[in-house]
C-alpha cells in the first residue's frame, strides 16, 4: 500500500476537529516548504551577483568591528 493510500485510510477514521489540525500541519509544511525555497533562491542571487567581491571580505569586517573598545573603569 502506497503511503497516499495509508494516510487516506487513516483519514477516515478521524472527526473534523482532527481534521482540521491535519489540514493546519499540511499547511504548516508546505509553508516551510515555500520558505526554503525562497531562502535558496536568495542565496543563488547573492551568490550569482557576487557580493562578496562588491562588500569585501567579511570576516575581516567582523573582527575589525568587534574589537573591544576601551571603556571608563573596566581596565
Amino acid at each position: 500500500m502506497n503511503s497516499y493510500a495509508q494516510i487516506q485510510q487513516k483519514l477516515e477514521h478521524l472527526n473534523e476537529m482532527e481534521l482540521a489540525e491535519v489540514m493546519d500541519f499540511i499547511d504548516f509544511l508546505h509553508q516551510k516548504k515555500t520558505q526554503k525555497h525562497q531562502r535558496l533562491a536568495a542565496f543563488k542571487t547573492l551568490q550569482s551577483d557576487a557580493v562578496s567581491e562588491k562588500f569585501g571580505d567579511g570576516l575581516a569586517w567582523q573582527l575589525e568591528t568587534r574589537q573591544d573598545n576601551p571603556l571608563p573603569g573596566r581596565e
